[in-house]
């Protein structure tokens, strides 16, 4: 059959490329939507926040009701149309962040909108390299793309574990880096006084880290779950509508 005919040369190379990238792409996306599932939780935010914020020093002498003003305003900021953070509050004497924590959430909205931009490409192209594999060879596509959920769930649980042994181990060591691979200065090098330390020390970034981890496991779990099983569905969907399509005999001298 001309299905089962091997794909030439070059035609193998761009379908592995094609799932190389397809695969990435999903990783990228369910990473990314992982972040702004958790970062932009409120909920989940403000509690694990607020319990850290109360057991640390509080020089700023905040109220409940400012904190929770501040951190949606600096959440706010992150997607919002401003160049820098102007928080303030209302009959608070002096500034709340300084010059420095300001700089660097320049850079942390310029992170997150690069990852927004990601996102939205990642999302585009992986659904995209999979139509590709398809067209490129449907009869290995139907055979074989199993092995793709497969290998791209494989590739992220490696990750996902190697990283959470990273931060088990030493936690700060792993948040040091991912700053220091993050940013290109050093202003994310702040003072233990600064507000945005008190409100968001390393524990907490732990805490949300580990939600971030969890959500994307999920999403991933999803991913394979859907791989493995889609291909039943859809074929026991299509031949259940083909049965009840069928006509019985007779059927129409009936009516």
């Amino acid at each position: 059959m001309e299905n089962d005919k091997p794909l030439k040369t070059g035609n193998k190379i761009l379908y592995h490329v094609c799932a190389l990238i397809g695969g990435i792409s999903f990783v990228l996306f369910f990473l990314f939507i992982s972040v702004y599932c958790v970062v932009f939780n409120r909920t989940i935010f403000h509690n694990s926040m607020v319990r850290e914020y109360a057991a640390d020093l509080n020089s700023h002498e905040l109220s409940q009701e400012q904190l929770d003003y501040v951190i949606d305003d600096v959440l706010k900021y992150l997607n919002d149309g401003r160049e820098l953070m102007d928080t303030s509050i209302e009959g608070y004497e002096g500034e709340l962040f300084t010059e420095t924590e300001i700089s660097h959430m320049v850079d942390v909205k310029a992170l997150f909108t690069g990852v927004k931009i990601l996102t939205i490409i990642s999302g585009i192209s992986a659904p995209a390299m999979l139509f590709f594999m398809y067209f490129l060879d449907k009869d290995h596509f139907k055979r074989r793309h199993k092995l793709f959920f497969i290998f791209t769930a494989a590739g992220t649980a490696v990750f996902l574990t190697a990283l959470g042994v990273m931060m088990m181990i030493n936690f700060d060591a792993t948040f040091v880096l991912f700053h220091e691979l993050l940013f290109t200065n050093l202003d994310w090098q702040l003072s233990g006084s600064d507000l945005l330390i008190e409100m968001l020390p390393s524990t907490l970034f732990l805490r949300l880290g580990i939600y971030i981890c969890v959500s994307f496991a999920a999403f991933m779990a999803l991913f394979l779950t859907f791989g493995l099983t889609g291909g039943k569905i859809t074929g026991a969907v299509k031949r259940n509508r083909e049965k009840t399509g069928r006509k019985k005999p007779g059927q129409d001298l009936a009516g």
